[in-house]
């Protein structure tokens, strides 16, 4: 037996089910589907499974019925608007990272570093962009960053600029952390001794990372370069990755000055790290964090607003939204319809 409730979820009757294989017997639901509703039936969160194929217009459809017919749109950058939307979830939802400096490093005046969720979380509102709005905070205890690059990046951003970096996915509960930001001290450094030697003036030291070759680095003091792999190309106080040729690892250089060093030693190099205070945010291996976002959204936090929806940050370092989500049909036709009729008529008034 159960119990059916109101819109208020206050109690209002019961009811018996009826479980017999072949369908028979007494009861407010029959196997068998003989016997119709009356009210709402409310799931309390849960999956209706199973169901057919969609033939009537009350008929419920599959995900992959909707998947596979549905208008679906994808759109991304900082502050986005999602144009005709539905009022139903999204189809996914991912937020990512940004580091950006204030200014040129130098060894005398550092410049800074800045990224999405640096607080320790990234706040994210929706909006039908009047009385309608929702708010939900995820958690970022290690920031979100995030590098432009020029290729291999894993996000673009509205203005074609490619990053790479730290990606929270709302759908599946996963922060994806690409990008790490660490004092060159707690690093083993090499110094390539032969390079040192024909550059004459710096010492040039490297540490292997475990990340893909990613062509970028920063750094507070040093100036990032995207040199090749020429020693005499290399000027004091810079930072540089270098593709690891066997493994195609990204492998960060940095020069720093023969006089500052001492020495072309790899202890002698580790003794002036140490006192450098010298930041980089580099490329790292991938490694992945779960989080429940149930604590943190319900389901209906990720239900959009009809006929548009906005979606921004409040971060001052704002991170990337790139969404997935599906179009209303009329709206989405009724606007296409119109774009297409203002081209025509463009185009007749320029033949008359």
């Amino acid at each position: 037996g159960g119990s059916t409730c109101d819109q208020n979820k206050v109690t209002v009757g019961t009811f018996s089910v009826y479980q017999g294989a072949n369908g028979d017997g007494a009861g407010d639901f029959m196997s068998n589907g003989s016997v119709a509703m009356t009210g709402e039936l409310d799931a309390g969160g849960n999956r209706i499974c199973n169901v057919g194929e969609p033939v009537d217009n009350g008929d419920v459809p599959s995900k992959e019925y909707v998947d596979q017919f549905a208008i679906q749109k994808a759109v991304s950058g900082e502050t986005i608007v999602l144009k005709d939307s539905a009022a139903c979830r999204l189809r996914s939802f991912r937020l990512y990272g940004k580091s950006i400096q204030d200014g040129l490093p130098t060894p005398e005046s550092p410049a800074e570093f800045q990224s999405a969720g640096d607080s320790g979380s990234i706040m994210v509102a929706l909006s039908d962009g009047g009385i309608q709005s929702k708010v939900f905070t995820f958690p970022t205890p290690n920031g979100l960053l995030g590098m432009p690059v020029n290729s291999g990046g894993n996000y673009t951003d509205e203005n074609g600029q490619q990053w790479y970096c730290d990606i929270l996915d709302l759908f599946s509960g996963a922060y994806l952390q690409n990008v790490e930001y660490i004092n060159a001290k707690e690093k083993e450094w090499t110094v390539n001794v032969s390079w040192s030697n024909s550059n004459g003036n710096c010492i040039l030291a490297y540490y292997v990372t475990d990340a893909p070759y990613v062509p970028y680095a920063l750094s507070n003091r040093l100036k990032t370069v995207t040199y090749s792999s020429i020693p005499r190309y290399y000027k004091e106080y810079e930072i540089t990755v270098e593709k690891q040729i066997n493994t195609n690892k990204s492998v960060i250089y940095i020069s720093i000055p023969l006089t500052a060093v001492g020495e072309a030693t790899n202890e002698a190099f580790a003794a002036y790290l140490e006192s450098a205070d010298i930041y980089m945010v580099i490329p790292k291996g991938e490694t992945i964090q779960g989080f429940d976002r149930s604590t943190i959204i319900g389901d209906n936090h990720l239900t959009i607003y009809k006929p548009n929806t906005i979606i921004m940050t409040d971060e001052e370092v704002p991170a990337g939204i790139s969404v997935e989500y599906i179009a209303d049909p009329k709206t989405y036709i009724d606007q296409k319809y119109n774009d297409l009729q203002k081209q025509l008529d463009i185009l007749i008034g320029a033949e008359a």
